[in-house]
């Protein structure tokens, strides 16, 4: 490897490592250290702006060639779809199945008043401002999460390391904010489980764009299954 190359290589990994390491220092801060200060509310806007422009800003100065969603036939992102679904189904399906045949209902249902009290703090009162929110969270937020975390994240790693790797530094990145989220309202224990269970979803979403070259698939399963989880938190809060 020439003195460009290791320049290229370094550059890439400072913008990638920065990737996986922010969202997660920023839910430390919103979620745990300022959580009860207004100033965590802007904290979060801005972290999810920094998803977004990011990936832009990287991209460019690292002058990786990327493959662009435009630059793709539109056929490979309607033949990505019915996998997409039947994954967000099966997925989505057993997080409700679980929730409401399974003992886990009891543990889940202890999150209620906690769940509560957080989305009050961010504004969120009523059945209305509830769904309004779940409707960007499952549609417009899981793009751009898989936009942030499949498309720059993990493509990018893929450039610069064997895909083993790319698969767990990716999957692992993905899940460590949400580690932080979950327990919020569970047991460390509690917290673990289910950041480890977004982890595995993440290293599915990252084998369906690698195989499917493109974010399609990999956005509505991802979408489903955030539905899904809404559908078990209306059933915690209002049913």
């Amino acid at each position: 490897m020439d003195s460009s190359q290791q320049t290229s290589a370094i550059r890439t990994w400072t913008c990638v490592i920065f990737a996986m390491i922010l969202p997660f220092c920023g839910s430390l801060f919103y979620f745990v250290i300022l959580k009860e200060s207004k100033v965590a509310q802007g904290l979060y806007a801005s972290v999810k702006v920094f998803t977004v422009v990011w990936p832009l800003v990287a991209i460019y100065w690292i002058k990786v060639r990327r493959n662009h969603a435009s630059d793709r036939p539109t056929g490979r992102h309607v033949k990505a779809l019915p996998l997409g679904a039947l994954s967000g189904v099966v997925i989505g399906g057993l997080i409700i199945a679980l929730f409401n045949i399974t003992p886990a209902r009891d543990y889940v249902m202890q999150m209620a008043p906690r769940l509560r009290e957080r989305l009050e703090f961010f504004g969120i009162h009523s059945f209305g401002t509830y769904m309004a929110w779940c409707v960007f969270l499952a549609g417009l937020h899981s793009l751009i999460e898989e936009f942030f975390w499949r498309w720059f994240v993990f493509e990018t790693l893929l450039t610069v390391t064997s895909q083993p790797v790319a698969y767990g530094l990716a999957a692992f990145s993905f899940a460590l904010h949400h580690y932080v989220l979950c327990w919020q309202y569970v047991s460390p224990v509690g917290a673990i489980v289910f950041g480890t269970g977004v982890g595995v979803g993440g290293l599915i979403w990252c084998w369906m764009v690698s195989r499917q070259r493109t974010l399609a698939g990999a956005w509505l399963s991802h979408a489903l299954v955030d539905a899904a989880i809404f559908v078990v938190g209306y059933q915690m809060l209002f049913a």
